[in-house]
C-alpha cells in the first residue's frame, strides 16, 4: 500500500501549492496502484484527488464522474466507513451538481448528508452544509430561502473553511444585485476582493466579482478604480487559464478579453493625459495602437465564431426537431405513480406549453402543479422522466425557444429592450434571460438581434 499512500501525500502537498497538474497526476497514479491491490480506501482517497483537481479546473463532469464512483465504492464495498467520510463525500457530490446549476440533484445530496452530521451532532459539517445548500437554492431562484440558509450557515466564523469563506459574500452579493439591490451587493463583492488581495486564493467566481466592480467603476466615471478593478480583473482571468480552469460552459461572462486589453490601454491613456504634456504621450498612442490592433484580430475570430453559432440557431429554428410528445412513458414503475397520473401530466404538460403558459413569470413548480390537480413532486418527476431535465431548465428551455422564434416572426419585437423582451418572454430580468440565451445558444440576445436586423437589410 505504500505506493498509493506515498502519492497521495504528495497529491496533497501539490494541491495546496498550487501545482494543480502535477497534483492531478500523483492522485492518477495513486489511484491506478490502489486499484491493483484492490485497496477499497485508497482507490476513494485517489479519485477524491481527481475530483477536486478537475473541480479546481472547472471540470465538472469529470469530477462528478469520480464523486459517483466513490459513492459506489461506499455502497458495494465491504469495508465499514465512518459517518464523517461518507457525510463529506455526499456534500462533494452537492457541490459539484451546484457548479453544473443542477440545484435540485444538489439539494438531495445536501439533505442525506444534513441528517447524518445532525443525527451525529457535527456541528461543524451541519453549518458547512447550510451554507452549501444556499448556494443551490440561490441557483433555484428561491432568494429568501438562500439568504436564510446561507446565513445560519456562516453564524459562526469557526465553521468556515479555509478556501470557503467567499461562497457567503458571494452568494449574498449576487442575490442582492439580481434584486436590483445594487449598493448592498457591491459591498458584499468589495469584501471579497479585500479578502482575495490578501490571501491571492483564486476561485472561478473572482472573474464575475471583478468585472461587476468594474461596470460599476465605468458607471461612476471613477478611472483610477476601472483601471484598478480592471488590472485585477485581467490578472485573475490570466492565472485562471494558466491552470486550465477557465470555467466556459458554466459561468457566464459579459466581456471578453481583447475588449478588456484595449479598455484597459485606453483608460491608462486618459490617465496619464492629466499629468503628461510631452513627447511621453506618443508612447501610449503607440501602446494603445497596439493593443487595439491585438483586440481587433481577437475580436474578428470571436465574431467569426458568434456567427456561426447565430447561424445554427437560425437553422434548428427553420428546421425544429419535433418532439413525439404523445410518446407513452415506460417509466410508471420506476416513478412509482400511477400509469394514469402520469399520463395526465404528460397531457397537461402540451397544453401548457401549446398555450404557452410559459410565458407568465410568476409560474414555479407549486403554482403549475395546483393548476394541474397534482402535487409539485409528481409534477417533477414526470418533467425529470420525460424532458430529462428539471422543472427550471424546462421552463427556460421553453422561454429560450419561444424567443428566439419571436424575434424571427415580430420584427418590431426587435426594438425592444433586452429588459421588455426578457419580460415578454417570462423572465423577471434582462440579467437572467441573457445568461440562460448565452448558455443555450453561446451568443447574446443583443447579438443574435442586431444578425436578425442585418440579415433583414441584406
Amino acid at each position: 500500500l505504500y505506493p498509493s499512500i506515498a502519492y497521495f501525500q504528495k497529491t496533497k502537498y501539490l494541491y495546496d501549492n498550487n501545482q494543480y497538474e502535477e497534483s492531478l497526476n500523483h492522485a492518477i497514479i495513486g489511484y491506478q496502484y490502489a486499484v491493483e491491490k484492490g485497496d477499497v480506501r485508497s482507490q476513494i482517497d485517489g479519485l477524491k484527488g481527481i475530483a477536486i483537481n478537475n473541480t479546481i479546473w472547472g471540470n465538472y463532469q469529470g469530477a462528478l464522474k469520480a464523486e459517483l464512483q466513490i459513492l459506489d465504492l461506499i455502497k458495494t464495498s465491504d469495508t465499514t466507513f465512518p459517518d464523517k467520510r461518507y457525510v463529506r463525500m455526499l456534500s462533494g457530490i452537492g457541490t459539484t451538481y451546484v457548479r453544473l446549476n443542477q440545484p435540485d440533484s444538489a439539494l438531495t445530496y445536501f439533505t442525506k448528508a444534513l441528517e447524518i452530521a445532525q443525527r451525529n451532532s457535527d456541528t461543524a459539517k451541519y453549518h458547512d452544509l447550510l451554507s452549501r445548500m444556499g448556494a443551490a437554492l440561490y441557483f433555484k431562484g428561491d432568494y429568501l430561502a438562500s439568504q436564510d440558509s446561507l446565513k445560519k450557515g456562516y453564524q459562526n466564523g469557526k465553521y468556515v473553511k479555509e478556501g470557503e469563506y467567499t461562497t457567503f459574500p458571494y452568494y449574498m452579493g449576487s442575490i442582492y444585485l439580481d434584486q436590483n439591490e445594487r449598493e448592498t451587493g457591491l459591498q458584499y463583492f468589495r469584501q471579497i476582493d479585500s479578502t482575495y488581495s490578501n490571501d491571492k486564493i483564486l476561485y472561478p467566481e473572482l472573474a464575475f466579482v471583478y468585472n461587476t466592480l468594474f461596470k460599476q467603476a465605468q458607471k461612476d466615471e471613477d478611472l483610477e478604480i476601472q483601471l484598478e478593478y480592471l488590472t485585477k480583473l485581467m490578472k485573475v482571468d490570466s492565472l485562471i487559464n494558466e491552470k486550465n480552469k477557465y470555467i466556459k460552459n458554466k459561468t457566464t461572462k459579459d466581456y471578453e478579453i481583447p475588449e478588456l486589453l484595449r479598455t484597459k490601454e485606453e483608460i491608462i491613456l486618459q490617465l496619464n493625459n492629466k499629468t503628461l504634456r510631452s513627447s511621453r504621450h506618443i508612447k501610449w498612442i503607440l501602446v494603445g495602437l497596439g493593443a487595439s490592433l491585438t483586440g481587433l484580430l481577437f475580436y474578428f475570430f470571436k465574431q467569426r465564431t458568434y456567427k456561426r453559432r447565430f447561424r445554427e440557431l437560425l437553422l434548428s429554428i427553420q428546421t425544429p426537431e419535433k418532439e413525439n410528445s404523445t410518446q407513452p412513458l415506460d417509466k410508471s414503475i420506476k416513478l412509482q405513480l400511477p400509469s394514469e397520473t402520469v399520463d395526465s401530466i404528460l397531457i397537461k404538460l402540451i397544453q401548457f406549453e401549446e398555450t404557452k403558459g410559459y410565458l407568465k413569470n410568476n409560474i414555479d413548480l407549486i403554482k403549475l402543479a395546483k393548476k394541474f390537480g397534482t402535487n409539485p413532486n409528481y409534477l417533477s418527476k414526470v418533467i425529470n422522466a420525460k424532458k430529462e431535465v428539471n422543472f427550471s431548465e424546462y421552463l427556460n428551455t421553453l422561454r429560450i425557444t419561444h424567443a428566439a422564434q419571436w424575434l424571427v416572426d415580430k420584427p418590431k419585437a426587435r426594438k425592444y429592450t433586452i429588459e421588455a423582451i426578457a419580460m415578454e418572454c417570462g423572465f423577471k430580468n434582462a440579467k437572467t434571460f441573457s445568461r440562460i440565451f448565452h448558455q443555450k445558444h453561446g451568443i447574446y440576445p443583443s447579438f443574435y438581434i442586431k444578425q436578425l436586423e442585418k440579415n433583414v437589410t441584406s
